[in-house]
């Protein structure tokens, strides 16, 4: 089992190529991970792994919309 890192905000913006709003939104939709919160913190990260999953499901997708 791999172990999992966590990625900061801007980590993943640059990631992902999306900014806050656009990501906030997205996980409002239920479409993007779900950030967490650091317990004691007002800190939030990100699972790289779920990160990595969903840009892999996007790339899968557009490859099925490619004629």
């Amino acid at each position: 089992m791999e172990h999992d890192t966590y990625l900061r905000e801007h980590e993943v913006e640059a990631l992902v190529g999306l900014k806050r709003t656009a990501i906030w939104r997205s996980e409002k939709r239920g479409v993007f991970p779900r950030r967490f919160r650091v317990p004691g913190s007002s800190r939030v990260l990100w699972s790289k792994n779920e990160i990595m999953n969903w840009l892999g499901d996007a790339a899968a997708a557009r490859k099925e919309v490619r004629p």
